[in-house]
C-alpha cells in the first residue's frame, strides 16, 4: 500500500528500498518491494523525494528472531 506519510517531520527514519534490504543484511530492492506488495510493510511517498520509501522501524519489525533447536 502507497500512502502519503503524515509522520514526515516526526523525526521517524524514512529507508530507500536499497537501504531497507541492506538493513534486512540480504536481498535486493525487490524483495522490499514483495513486502510492500504484499501488505507487510507500507511504502510512503514523501514531499519532494523521488520514489517511495519504507520507515526505517517497519523494516526492523520484519526481523523475527529464532532461538536454535535443540539437537536431542
Amino acid at each position: 500500500m502507497i500512502k502519503l506519510n503524515e509522520d514526515y517531520e516526526n523525526n521517524v527514519k524514512y529507508l530507500t528500498f536499497t537501504d531497507g534490504v541492506k538493513l534486512l543484511g540480504a536481498g535486493t530492492g525487490e524483495r522490499i518491494r514483495n513486502f510492500v506488495r504484499d501488505g507487510k510493510i507500507r511504502a510512503y511517498q514523501l514531499p519532494n523525494v523521488k520514489g517511495l520509501r519504507v520507515r526505517n522501524d517497519d523494516v526492523l519489525n520484519l526481523i523475527t528472531v529464532s532461538s536454535p533447536k535443540d539437537d536431542q
